[in-house]
């Protein structure tokens, strides 16, 4: 979501090295929250938007003025000052505080729908924020214009055809499935769909044609071979051999699920090592299929602790399919940059850097680092690196190290 265009007020502008000091902190400690706001948008600079941002945020939220509030977001979400992180960090706290645990996703969801914003960034806000859920109606239109977009983006076809689905219209649904067919004729996921779609049709014949495709691809995964036991057991009298097949199958697909779910327990409550030890646990009982499920979670727990090399390693497939996961790791390392961590900022962008040589956006961003960190000659190397990649803005940094 948030990207190169988003963050490039900093290139845009000499280098300052200096660090930043708020001229209106002296109000902010005094409480005077009203002069704060006056003074903070009078002085608002956009190099320094991220510290600016926090203060204006904390003098509303102070005063209470949650019109104010969610004002403000939306100017910096308009302006492509600030990405869709705002969603989880500083919109939906706020909503939660002021509507209260239960309401506060439905009243955000809402409230981003009748934004001024335009509409494709609303829906991303929205669809790409794990806490929240776009209507049925609206969750359709949103994939259908990313597959305008881009008519090979796997993973917007699967989710529209998922949508149509979830909203009962079972022969779009086939239709988009098909389509993703057209473009990935080896995904397992996409076969085991379409057995779905057919089995709410009550068509057994196209149902177990999907299936045994999806055997043929990946034979031994798991998931696969209990759905193709649940299907046997619908369409006759089972022998004893195969339900005791099927208990063998549904116990393991048990399993699967039952680490997995454990494993994001264990995610929410921080015991980090024990959620690596479900899902890893996870992916081995699913044998050759991997569980992208539990690859993902186990990458973004690794992530969490800082391990971003085999982090990125078990989410890699986000790079061909999913970008926009990429672009959370870099607003994650841009706000490691801003909040002074600067370790673990390197770690971010020279991760991305490793999966994705080309991103000049990364070798901007770990420039910088490089010169809050005095690192002078690699800052100097990424900055080249950047400008040679395309990214014009970091000539006047260039010039200004010379």
């Amino acid at each position: 979501m948030t990207n190169e265009e988003d963050f490039d007020y900093e290139d845009d502008e000499e280098y300052e090295e200096e660090e930043f000091i708020n001229p209106c902190q002296s109000l902010i400690d005094s409480k005077q929250y009203k002069k704060a706001l006056e003074c903070l948008k009078y002085h608002f600079n956009d190099n320094y938007w991220f510290d600016f941002y926090n203060s204006i945020l904390l003098c509303y939220e102070k005063l209470e003025d949650y019109e104010g509030f969610f004002d403000y977001c939306i100017y910096l979400i308009s302006n492509n000052i600030s990405g869709d992180y705002f969603v989880e960090y500083s919109l939906l706290p706020v909503f939660t505080k002021y509507y209260g645990e239960k309401d506060s996703k439905i009243k955000l969801t809402d409230f981003l729908l009748n934004s001024s914003l335009p509409k494709d960034i609303k829906y991303k806000l929205i669809v790409e924020s794990p806490s929240l859920s776009l209507p049925k109606d609206e969750e359709i239109n949103y994939f259908q214009e990313l597959v305008e977009l881009n008519p090979k983006n796997i993973e917007a076809i699967i989710n529209l055809g998922l949508a149509y689905y979830n909203s009962k219209d079972y022969s779009k649904a086939i239709e988009t499935f098909e389509k993703a067919l057209a473009n990935d004729d080896k995904n397992v996921k996409i076969y085991l769909e379409l057995a779905h779609v057919y089995q709410k049709l009550k068509d057994k014949k196209s149902e177990l044609r999907y299936l045994l495709k999806a055997l043929e691809i990946s034979p031994n995964n798991e998931i696969v071979k209990f759905q193709m036991s649940l299907f046997h057991g619908t369409i006759r009298e089972k022998t004893q051999e195969e339900i005791n097949d099927n208990k063998q199958a549904k116990t393991a697909y048990n399993k699967i699920w039952g680490h997995y779910n454990k494993g994001i327990e264990e995610t929410e409550n921080q015991n980090y090592l024990k959620a690596i030890e479900e899902f890893t646990t996870a992916i081995a009982l699913c044998k050759e299929h991997g569980f992208p499920e539990a690859l993902k979670a186990r990458g973004f727990v690794k992530i969490k602790m800082g391990n971003w090399e085999d982090g990125i390693k078990d989410i890699e497939f986000l790079t061909k399919d999913n970008p926009y996961e990429i672009t959370k790791i870099i607003n994650q390392g841009i706000e490691f940059y801003h909040s002074n961590q600067y370790n673990k900022a390197i770690r971010a962008f020279s991760v991305i850097i490793g999966v994705q040589p080309e991103n000049d956006e990364s070798y901007s961003w770990r420039g910088k680092v490089y010169l809050k960190m005095n690192e002078r000659e690699k800052a100097t190397k990424d900055f080249n690196k950047a400008l040679e990649l395309g990214r014009i803005g970091v000539q006047k940094i260039i010039y200004s190290l010379l």
